[in-house]
């Protein structure tokens, strides 16, 4: 059984659009497009006009943390508080709706605030049970005083080498004492080691949460990165209730686990894993990210980072030759100089095609060692409105030369893959897409754009949600793209109509996509939802 839709735009990257296409929903492959009027009629048995209707391939995000854009959704939100009064209410409204022993929020941003929040705040709202909000980043949590008694977190606290934990500075009453404010692995992870830990079934029905909110941007494909959650993703898939296909990201640290696939490219009905997830650096908004000069006012500070040389060699070299592919966290430019260095060293195969997850802050010299490493950038343009707030207050001048530099990266032949880091920015590629063309400056209300020779063109923002994510997950064959052979994956677009009653001309004027929105999302020729 084969349907034709015609009389439609179907998205052709670096071509003329399709006018039709025919696929089996059987199969779940597309048989054959043109750009013809010899439409093959006889050979379908279904038949749609499609009215000028703009169709993408089916966007894929490939790299985002599944589980906790469901926490985030599903009520442990705390909606960017823009003050510390704010914070305190949200805190208050968490405690009212969570019942359990531990209170956890997620999504507070000191740079909108008037100041860093601190265990006082939490304490004066919850006091009898522990608590902890995440920053917005994940790389940060504040404390209140119950959840540092039993993560053991004091004065004789020693800083740890993979992360900080704040104190109160010389002269207030608590000098030397922690703020409850704790920074990347060393200090999120040893509060995280102190709590139990999320059951199977909460995780279950987060995921699943979280995968239908993404279906209905028109995610067909996601990247999940989330650490002790493989069961979870595992026994979804042994339902068939993964709703879209899921590329899982192991994370080292649950290599020896019973949590982690049993081996690599370990599959299951739209679930499968390649990739193992390592973290080189912390934040660029916590001042974690690995620098090779100091932030701006900041003692000196270069940032963190989360491994030493020896263990991120014996990481490398342990996932390489498990047969796995290498996925690194590196945000800072010295953060990616110590990555490069490695894969080298390691002798990590190019042709593996390593994943570098944010690659923000660059530098010139490393391009072409990126090019000889085979590396892919997994990048988020919606970082780019969002960190323009502060980043001139962050960075010397001197690493502002090369920083968010998609166009730069793919002048230089590194296919780069469209990624949303959700639930630390929003996850509808459209906007990701809007974001990478326009680049809006916050700094100056969005209303010019940050380093305008970095803007991408529209063709070039489409194939990051959709070629090169497809390339970053090894699957551009089958994926990517609508031509015959390929998955029946695509997206039906509602768009703002012309005078004519007709979708207007998107990739002519992209700044419509803030105005688009999923109309329909197919999955393997099957009409997978219908807005």
């Amino acid at each position: 059984m084969s349907v034709l839709f015609y009389n439609a735009r179907i998205w052709r990257s670096g071509a003329e659009c399709y006018s039709w296409m025919v696929f089996n929903p059987e199969t779940g492959k597309i048989v054959k497009c043109g750009t013809d009027q010899n439409l093959p009629l006889e050979e379908c048995s279904k038949k749609r006009d499609m009215k000028r209707q703009w169709i993408f391939p089916g966007f894929h995000d490939c790299h985002l943390h599944v589980e906790w854009l469901g926490y985030k959704i599903g009520g442990k939100n705390m909606d960017l508080p823009p003050t510390i009064i704010a914070f305190k209410e949200k805190v208050l409204e968490l405690s009212n709706k969570q019942d359990g022993v531990w209170v956890i929020g997620y999504g507070w941003n000191h740079d909108m605030m008037d100041r860093m929040p601190d265990k006082a705040d939490i304490d004066e709202i919850i006091s009898d049970r522990p608590a902890i909000m995440f920053r917005i980043c994940q790389h940060i949590l504040v404390a209140n005083s119950k959840a540092l008694e039993i993560a053991q977190i004091t004065d004789k606290t020693e800083d740890p080498l993979n992360g900080r934990i704040d104190r109160y500075p010389e002269g207030h009453k608590l000098a030397g004492h922690p703020t409850g404010v704790l920074r990347e692995d060393g200090g999120v992870g040893a509060m995280l080691k102190a709590m139990p830990p999320f059951s199977t079934k909460l995780q279950e029905s987060s995921i699943t949460l979280a995968l239908q909110e993404c279906l209905k941007v028109g995610l067909t494909s996601v990247h999940p990165c989330d650490n002790q959650c493989w069961k979870a993703y595992r026994n979804l898939a042994n339902q068939n209730s993964l709703p879209i296909h899921c590329y899982f990201s192991g994370w080292y640290v649950d290599i020896d686990t019973d949590n982690f696939p049993s081996k690599p490219k370990d599959a299951y009905d739209n679930l499968s894993c390649e990739c193992v997830k390592v973290f080189i650096d912390g934040a660029l908004n916590g001042e974690t990210a690995a620098l090779s000069e100091p932030y701006l006012n900041s003692d000196g500070n270069k940032g963190v980072l989360q491994m030493t040389e020896e263990e991120i060699e014996e990481s490398f070299t342990r996932i390489t030759k498990a047969g796995y592919r290498l996925e690194i966290h590196v945000i800072g430019d010295r953060a990616t100089e110590i990555t490069l260095k490695y894969l080298k060293k390691c002798k990590v195969p190019p042709e593996s095609r390593p994943l570098l997850v944010h690659c923000q802050i660059l530098r010139e010299d490393l391009l072409d060692e990126m090019v000889k490493c085979g590396v892919v950038p997994t990048i988020q343009p919606s970082f780019v409105p969002t960190d323009t707030l502060e980043i001139r207050n962050r960075l010397p001048q001197s690493l502002m030369q090369c920083i968010y530099p998609w166009k730069t990266l793919l002048k230089k032949g590194i296919i780069c893959g469209g990624s949303s880091d959700a639930p630390i920015e929003t996850f509808d590629p459209l906007q990701g897409m809007y974001d990478a063309i326009f680049r809006p400056d916050n700094f100056y209300g969005g209303d010019r754009s940050f380093t305008p020779d970095e803007c991408l063109t529209f063709q070039e923002a489409v194939d990051l949600y959709t070629t090169g994510s497809a390339y970053a997950d090894n699957t551009e064959t089958t994926k990517g793209k609508i031509g015959a052979g390929y998955q029946a994956d695509f997206v039906i677009l509602k768009v703002p109509l012309n005078n004519q009653g007709e979708p207007m001309d998107l990739p002519k004027q992209p700044e419509l996509l803030k105005s688009c929105s999923v109309k329909e999302v197919w999955i393997k020729g099957q009409c997978a939802l219908e807005n």
